[in-house]
């Protein structure tokens, strides 16, 4: 197993919004999009919740 630790950059929908983390290195695409959003979401607090039911 790679122990190397690597900061990764991932560039969003709009090109000047991106975030970093530092993660091991040689990532799958899926886990790199987790890492990345569990590093966009690490402070935000939750206000409220609402429950939609469809149909």
């Amino acid at each position: 197993m790679n122990n190397e630790i690597v900061t990764y950059e991932v560039q969003l929908d709009h090109p000047d919004f991106y975030v970093e983390f530092q993660a091991p290195a040689g990532l799958t695409e899926n886990e790199i999009l987790n890492f990345a959003i569990e590093e966009m979401t690490r402070k935000t607090e939750i206000w409220s919740v609402k429950i939609k039911k469809k149909g």
